[in-house]
């Protein structure tokens, strides 16, 4: 990212500007390698900070026992450029009014993986599933037909139906949004065990293709 001069009968403004490494940075150069297929992807976006969070939190739990739940909207790996900004409740250009308005990008959560399990931490990375998958399985229709049940007023009822639409709807939080556990690796422990709300069927994240991991 650099700045960008402009000049005109009403002075000078400068504007950040996208512009590409040249040579290839080090950061670059490492987290590439997490970010898997790169020959069929225009744009990666990748969150150091992230990756480094999600490792701190697996020596936790490889540590200290218990597990970990990630939650966030984001994909496995098949979409590109997501950086926006939202200014007034708007979407706003992120490289203007720097500091003014809030930046956000879709979690990369095959990426997130990858970083966990290139350290070889002794946990087992579940997911990610989509929202609507976890909930679903976590027995979400059942809570709601007992809630449903329990309203009296026709409207209440209008009330919850619209609300899980929000959360299990393809196209709202029910794909947008991902679940991704990590779990504490142990000999004690049968490793085909599968925690609620997950299925086994996830490939080792060194194989895991865009085209592959979308079908979750």
């Amino acid at each position: 990212m650099d700045a960008h001069s402009e000049s005109s009968t009403h002075g000078t403004a400068e504007q950040l500007i996208f512009r590409a490494s040249q040579p290839p940075t080090l950061t670059m150069s490492v987290y590439l390698q997490l970010a898997g297929d790169l020959e069929n992807r225009n744009c990666v976006e990748v969150c150091p900070e992230a990756g480094a969070i999600l490792q701190k939190i697996a020596q936790r739990v490889a540590d200290d026992g218990g597990a970990a739940l990630v939650v966030d909207y984001g994909h496995v790996g098949e979409s590109g450029d997501t950086l926006r900004a939202f200014k007034n409740h708007e979407l706003h250009d992120p490289l203007k009014d720097p500091g003014q308005a809030d930046i956000t990008a879709d979690v990369d959560f095959a990426f997130l993986r990858r970083s966990v399990e290139a350290t070889n931490t002794p946990v087992v990375v579940h997911g990610p599933v989509t929202q609507a998958y976890f909930l679903v399985h976590m027995g979400f229709m059942a809570r709601l037909k007992v809630l449903v049940h329990k309203c009296h007023l026709e409207e209440d009822k209008k009330n919850l139906i619209a609300s899980s639409e929000m959360l299990l709807g393809s196209d709202k939080m029910g794909k947008r949004f991902k679940f991704m556990a990590i779990l504490p690796r142990s000999d004690s422990v049968d490793q085909s065990y599968v925690p609620a709300g997950f299925f086994p069927t996830w490939p080792s994240a060194s194989t895991i293709q865009p085209s592959s991991a979308s079908k979750t």
